[in-house]
């Protein structure tokens, strides 16, 4: 029987690394943009269970 694998959570269309990439690529204004998308993704439940699943299978 296999598990049931949890795809990694999106917001708008992208996951937690590609955000950080952005904010790493981004200048002045843009930078607190992405910086305020990925602390509101951080804070989300669904990426917060899918942290815990995570450290659940180990």
């Amino acid at each position: 029987m296999k598990k049931k694998r949890i795809k990694e959570p999106k917001q708008n269309g992208l996951t937690m690394k590609q955000i950080q990439g952005y904010i790493k690529s981004a200048k002045g204004s843009k930078k607190l943009y992405w910086k305020g998308r990925r602390d509101s993704f951080k804070g989300s439940m669904r990426y917060q269970d899918w942290l815990l699943s995570l450290k659940n299978k180990k």
